[in-house]
């Protein structure tokens, strides 16, 4: 799939949102998948708590993705400074309605472009279930 970001908003609170601890940003993203379908809407929140070992940043993300069969939540931390340099990042997921009900897995993804598209794929499975 790719994911373009269609809005959002940035809070520099503590420096420049991403590289800064404290920096918060909400975004409204399209999914499409390979023939350039729209398949779904992503409503998101991310924040900036705490500096890592070796001085890259983590990212805490929250995210509702809507697809027309069901929707999928994702929330988790995140090494923001390397996906800002191309670098494959994923979040937890969790099918919370319809068709994806009770499942589990990742949110893959890798930044293309910083603050307007990104990359990657959603594998989820059956809970107690291991992915294939």
């Amino acid at each position: 799939m790719t994911e373009t970001i269609v809005d959002g908003s940035v809070r520099d609170l503590g420096g420049p949102y991403p590289r800064s601890v404290g920096g918060s940003s909400t975004y409204l993203d399209h999914l499409y998948d390979s023939a350039g379908s729209q398949v779904a809407v992503l409503y998101g929140k991310a924040n900036v708590p705490m500096r890592l070992g070796g001085g890259d940043v983590a990212e805490y993300s929250d995210e509702r993705i809507e697809f027309s069969d069901g929707v999928v939540e994702t929330q988790g931390f995140y090494d923001i400074t390397r996906a800002e340099k191309g670098a494959w990042q994923y979040l937890p997921a969790v099918g919370v309605e319809g068709r994806y009900r009770g499942m589990v897995g990742k949110r893959h993804f890798k930044i293309t472009k910083l603050g307007k598209s990104l990359v990657g794929w959603i594998e989820l499975c059956p809970a107690g279930k291991a992915a294939r």
